[in-house]
């Protein structure tokens, strides 16, 4: 491309040079000849009558020569025309294609100011579209220009314009120039938690840890993120992250039947599944190879916790020599005394405190490495570490940096969660599940729980009732929901709230909601009316009617019963069911023989006639929805009961101190008569059983 480009250029050169040429020829031509013409033309007129009588060849000569200088000045002529034409072909062409390189630049400059605006390095990408603008804009000012001079100045601007973006991109690259880039979510994966903590509360994000375990990443460490890396922080309000808590040892797995495997093979398998209760013994087998498994307790599914008992031959007790005592000094105690017993070697094992060897690992052996035992005679002692021994800081009064360093250096798990405290800075703890000065084990695990800073009350609208009860339910609070009639605002809608967007609020506050039934709306009696009037009647009072057909020995098509109480004050809108009479229910003859309802004779029955029945409220089915759980039984039941069309069943609380599976979570709800989410009607009961403490 770079070699086409130059070939170009030296063409338009070497175009230009011939005109210039053939320009200064034709001129130089056309200023000789004026100047011969004129010479001849005073020769001529002094020797005219000379020249024809005593040279007649040279008035032909000249002829000649002068039809020969007019075809010389037309081609000149016409070649300079043509060398016009091309260059106004080539020089519309160059300017057409630089207004489209830079219609295109500015489209592309615009494009990084508008929609580039989520993208951290937004400063980098306009800075780069101006530089490309100024450039193409002096390389084509260089274009135009006329004068050599100035042509040849533009083109070393453009030069340098060009070099400076060059190397402003290499600056920004290699970080000698740092630009400011906007807040983004960092990627977490594999890190410990406590950097997405301190990250989180410096920009004002929620951020929730869910544990989960696994088997590929360590303890503590964040295994995923609900936020992809590099999103614009200021576009994040919350974030959960999913923290390792190490291997699930009640994870199913399956272990083959091993009987006759070599030990080093059955050792991969029991680390590769990570088998956290692994017994194995060794005895003497004339029969069985030495380090070949001969018992296993069980195979196929079982858990990492459960036991498993496998023994291993020692071979011939004859063939067993005195060994010399390996160093076992830092090995982990299952290899220690692994190694212990495939040498028949008989041991104690004696736990002690140690600053320096990690827990579970061999401090040192009595008698010391490098002893011949003899196994018959000789027993070994092995040491044990039960890790330092700690006490407890007061976590309250460390900063979430400190406390990593401290659980870092005394081999402690770190169990982190957050709430909303009004007493407690947004960052700091609140409490711990160790008080300062316990003594604790090495590699133990403890519950840190840091302040999200005071829960606030969330922004709402008129017909955010559901939006609070979520709020509500998600942070413990009670949610009381209460209703009004109103003759301003309209049917489902809020008319007030207690708490105002952004009112600080404690973990025990209750929010109450005032929602509108809208207009008041008295039932009138029914009883009597036609259809028709009913109707009416049903329209003019904001009432929503739906008719019903009994038997009855009342006037036929005139209402005998409704589902609602006469003078009782209803919501505008309300459902009203009417019951209408048929009239007489009718009744089949009776008498001797036979008789068929078709008149054909022959045989027929009698159809016993049935007492004409009361006509019976009508069950108004609705859907049965739990709706959440609140902090208390009380709180619960209220919730269920403020939930979609629950008010309009009978539901009745039945408290219990826990559920029948042991769940004793204040406010858990651990049965109903009817499922979550069934239909069920105004004619029902539904029992809801809840713990309440």
């Amino acid at each position: 491309m770079a070699k086409k480009k130059k070939k170009k250029k030296i063409d338009e050169l070497e175009q230009l040079q011939d005109e210039m040429e053939i320009d200064t020829l034709f001129n130089t031509l056309t200023t000789n000849e004026i100047k011969e013409e004129k010479k001849d033309d005073e020769k001529v007129e002094s020797n005219i009558f000379q020249r024809e009588i005593d040279h007649p060849k040279a008035m032909i000569e000249q002829k000649e020569k002068e039809e020969k200088k007019e075809k010389v000045k037309q081609e000149l002529e016409r070649v300079r025309k043509e060398t016009k034409r091309t260059t106004y072909k080539s020089n519309f062409l160059s300017a057409f294609l630089l207004f489209i390189t830079m219609v295109l630049e500015t489209c592309y400059l615009a494009y990084n100011i508008i929609y580039m605006a989520d993208e951290k390095n937004q400063l980098f990408l306009i800075i780069n579209s101006i530089l490309l603008l100024v450039v193409t804009s002096s390389f084509g000012l260089g274009m135009f220009v006329k004068k050599e001079r100035s042509r040849r100045t533009m083109n070393v601007i453009t030069s340098l314009l060009l070099v400076a973006a060059i190397s402003f991109n290499i600056l920004v690259t290699t970080n000698v120039i740092n630009l400011p880039t906007k807040s983004v979510v960092l990627d977490f994966r594999n890190q410990q938690v406590i950097k997405a903590m301190k990250w989180a509360n410096n920009h004002n994000i929620n951020l929730t840890t869910k544990y989960e375990y696994s088997d590929e990443f360590k303890e503590n460490t964040i295994m995923k993120q609900s936020v992809k890396p590099d999103t614009l922080t200021s576009k994040v309000k919350a974030m959960e992250v999913v923290v390792s808590n190490g291997p699930n040892y009640d994870l199913e797995v399956n272990i083959p039947d091993m009987i006759g495997w070599n030990i080093d093979e059955v050792v991969k398998i029991i680390k590769k599944n990570k088998l956290d209760h692994v017994t194995i013994d060794y005895e003497f087998k004339d029969d069985i190879k030495r380090d070949e498994e001969f018992e296993q307790n069980k195979s196929g599914n079982m858990k990492r916790s459960d036991e498993l008992k496998l023994k291993f031959s020692l071979g011939k007790e004859e063939d067993l020599e005195p060994v010399k005592l390996k160093d076992l000094t830092e090995m982990e105690e299952f290899d220690a005394t692994l190694w212990l017993k495939r040498n028949g070697i008989k041991y104690d094992v004696i736990y002690e405190y140690h600053d320096d060897i990690e827990k579970d690992h061999v401090i040192k052996t009595d008698p010391k490495a490098g002893t011949v035992i003899k196994q018959d005679e000789m027993k070994v002692k092995l040491y044990i570490s039960k890790g330092k021994k700690i006490k407890a800081p007061d976590f309250t009064k460390m900063s979430l940096e400190e406390i990593e360093k401290w659980a870092n250096q005394n081999h402690m798990k770190i169990n982190y969660s957050s709430e909303y405290s009004s007493s407690v800075k947004a960052g700091k703890v609140i409490r711990a599940s160790v008080q300062k000065g316990d003594s604790i084990d090495e590699g133990t695990t403890i519950h840190i729980v840091t302040s999200k800073g005071p829960l606030k009350m969330i922004q709402y609208g008129d017909n955010d009732v559901d939006k609070i009860r979520t709020f509500a339910s998600e942070h413990g609070l009670q949610f009381v929901l209460n209703e009004e009639f109103s003759d301003s605002i309209e049917k489902g809608k809020i008319i007030s709230v207690d708490k105002k967007p952004g009112q600080t609020l404690s973990q025990t506050e209750t929010i109450t909601v005032v929602v509108s039934l809208g207009k008041k709306r008295s039932i009138p009696n029914f009883i009597g009316m036609t259809r028709s009037d009913a109707k009416k009647t049903c329209d003019n009072n904001g009432l929503s009617c739906t008719f019903n057909y009994a038997y009855s020995t009342k006037t036929k098509d005139t209402v005998i019963n409704q589902n609602k109480t006469a003078g009782s004050e209803v919501s505008d809108g309300t459902s009203v069911i009417l019951t209408i009479s048929n009239g007489k229910r009718p009744t089949a003859s009776t008498g001797g023989g036979n008789s068929s309802s078709n008149n054909s004779g022959g045989n027929t029955s009698n159809t016993p006639t049935s007492p004409s029945p009361n006509p019976e409220p009508v069950c108004t089915p609705y859907t049965f929805l739990y709706g959440g759980t609140g902090s208390t039984g009380t709180q619960t039941y209220a919730m269920i009961k403020a939930t979609s069309n629950n008010k309009y069943l009978n539901i009745v609380p039945n408290y219990v101190t826990a559920c029948p599976n042991g769940n004793s979570t204040n406010g858990a709800i651990c049965s109903s008569s009817i499922a979550n989410g069934a239909t069920a009607t105004t004619c029902d009961t539904i029992t809801v059983t809840i713990v309440n403490k």
